[in-house]
């Protein structure tokens, strides 16, 4: 299914940059009040708003996303003509694709776009403290866990999708060097899965060619390649939302943008994920919106959009997710699936998945996938990954709470006089606890280097009917994330 945005990332935080601004506001302003009189009371033709972005909460919300929209089906149009007609592209097209969802927004992207586009990020956000503005240090975070901040978790953005159009996520991650990103693959896999998108794309593998050529570089906003532990969570992304090991949930919940919400005689849109929405109900149901009624799946749960803001609870009683258990008291997250299960926790607990148990001394992600497509129980190969947190060596922060981040780390030589960046795993240990048939004696474990190569063999014990396999940061090798499980072959 070939893509492609028209443009990405669009938005305005003036109205004053361009001169055409405030041409396209009067023709906007002016054909609106030709079809609805009265609309957008108390603003002029010939007095663009105040400036800030349109999606700002406020008395401008309204008016504002409204003009975004003019704008957009202005130029996309124009666009699509461009690329069908001179250019013979048959690529599915969209834009807009940054930002929340109002109600004259989305009634733009369900008449305008072929498939609908967002950018998803869960974490705290960071702020440039550098001179000068732009990508330089110092860098603060707020390095919030997203099970118990709503305002960082990915859940909200589901309603992002309008029913009937393929929803795409092409820009996701959980951005570094904060503590919880090991929690990524297994958060966003989980919500990727239930919802049944169309498709994922983490941002981003590298921008630049140096951790190509040479691996040089260390844990740092984006780039996978310089991070050994958002390249191991990849695996579980990929086991519970392609391979499926995490089923789509089967019942919906539509948020419908019918007339009273789209009515330019109010004061305000409607946003499509009201604050109850974000509690849960994207982990057990398919959720998206509508307009008017459109494309709504059959047997969903439709909410008028006026209606649904000013509920203070859920109109329904959320069920438990299969396969999920998540506690946002303490702040973890399990998976509990035939293929594969796994935990996020932000300190030392233990956890019971089934006949699986997962133990660890510290906040870690630890998960297990059979890498053979059968049962855990029965699987021949299987992946386990135990990610605690990976920084630059000699990472340099302002406070011991690692909010203000002065270093990344620092540039050392390696015995043939290469420049290399260090990467530290921090130490951690626990075990994993499987119930394999043919017990421990019939399999051999291997802790892995970052690539997969097997680097050290690692003794399995049985314990309680039970295969142990004891995770430690630390091996003779160095840092290790990642270990393998096999079968081994019978003897003729």
């Amino acid at each position: 299914m070939p893509l492609v945005c028209i443009q990405n990332e669009t938005a305005f935080e003036s109205f004053r940059v361009f001169p055409e601004q405030a041409v396209l506001w009067r023709e906007f302003l002016l054909s609106v009040r030709e079809k609805t009189p009265g609309a957008f009371p108390g603003y002029s033709p010939d007095a663009l708003p105040p400036d800030g972005l349109w999606w700002n909460a406020g008395a401008e919300t309204a008016v504002k996303s409204a003009y975004w929209a003019f704008v957009q089906r202005r130029f996309v149009g124009r666009a699509r003509r461009f690329l069908r007609e001179e250019l013979g592209v048959k690529s599915l097209l969209t834009g807009d694709n940054y930002g929340p969802t109002p109600a004259f927004v989305q009634e733009m992207r369900s008449d305008t776009y072929d498939y609908i586009d967002t950018h998803l990020y869960a974490t705290g956000w960071w702020e440039w403290l550098g001179k000068g503005g732009g990508y330089v240090m110092p860098m603060k975070l707020k390095n919030l866990n997203p099970l118990q901040n709503r305002s960082t978790e990915p859940e909200g953005y589901a309603f992002s999708r309008i029913w009937g159009k393929p929803f795409c996520v092409t820009e996701w991650d959980f951005v570094g060097p904060d503590p919880h990103r090991s929690m990524g693959g297994l958060l966003f896999g989980t919500v990727a899965a239930v919802q049944g998108w169309t498709g994922i794309w983490r941002f981003a593998y590298e921008h630049g060619r140096t951790c190509f050529a040479d691996n040089v570089g260390q844990p740092e906003l984006y780039n996978l390649a310089r991070d050994p532990l958002k390249l191991a969570s990849d695996r579980v992304t990929v086991m519970l939302y392609l391979r499926g090991d995490l089923r789509e949930a089967k019942k919906s919940i539509s948020i419908d943008f019918g007339e009273k919400a789209l009515d330019p005689t109010l004061p305000h849109t409607f946003p499509s994920a009201p604050g109850w929405l974000r509690s849960g109900v994207s982990f057990a149901y398919r959720v998206g919106d509508s307009v008017r009624g459109q494309s709504v799946p059959r047997g969903a749960l439709t909410l008028d959009a006026v209606g649904a803001v000013g509920l203070k609870e859920p109109p329904l009683k959320v069920h438990k997710p299969a396969g999920l258990v998540i506690d946002r008291i303490r702040g973890t997250f399990a998976v509990d699936t035939p293929r594969t299960q796994g935990v996020y926790t932000p300190g030392a607990d233990s956890f019971d998945l089934g006949k699986t148990r997962i133990r660890t001394d510290g906040a870690a992600t630890v998960f297990v996938t059979s890498l053979d497509g059968c049962a855990i129980p029965s699987s021949s190969r299987i992946l386990v990954a135990h990610l605690t947190d990976a920084l630059g060596k000699e990472a340099t922060y302002m406070d011991d709470a690692g909010h203000v981040l002065l270093s990344h780390g620092v540039e050392e030589k390696d015995a043939s006089g290469r420049t290399i960046q260090p990467v530290l795993l921090k130490e951690g240990t626990g075990e994993v606890s499987l119930p394999l048939l043919g017990g421990a004696a019939a399999y051999a474990a291997y802790a892995l280097e970052s690539d997969g190569r097997r680097a050290a063999s690692v003794p399995l014990r049985r314990k309680g009917g039970r295969t142990v396999l004891p995770l430690s940061v630390r091996q003779p090798f160095g840092g290790c994330l990642q270990y393998e499980i096999v079968r081994k072959r019978r003897e003729r």
